[in-house]
């Protein structure tokens, strides 16, 4: 008898970008997501507000667009990320 690979856990729904399809747009929108619940306390929904995301709003609005063509390319975003950086007093 032939083995059979164990399967792939899916990624929980909240990761999952609404494309559905892997790439790096959709790592994007994972990345989003995942910086969604590092700051909010909760994983994004449609409509969710940002209370807690301070000067990352607008980048976060950008990485969970629902079209990958108005999500950042991962330069622009490391970009966008290293200037929030160089304005934030973290010392």
């Amino acid at each position: 008898a032939a083995l059979v690979p164990p399967p792939v856990p899916a990624p929980p729904p909240a990761y999952l970008p609404p494309e559905v399809v892997p790439g790096p747009a959709g790592d994007l929108w994972a990345l989003g997501a995942t910086l969604f619940l590092a700051v909010e306390g909760r994983p994004p929904a449609p409509g969710a507000s940002l209370l807690r995301a301070g000067p990352l709003a607008p980048y976060l609005v950008g990485l969970l667009s629902g079209p990958p063509a108005g999500r950042p390319t991962p330069e622009a975003l490391r970009r966008q990320l290293l200037d929030v950086l160089a304005r934030c007093d973290i010392s």
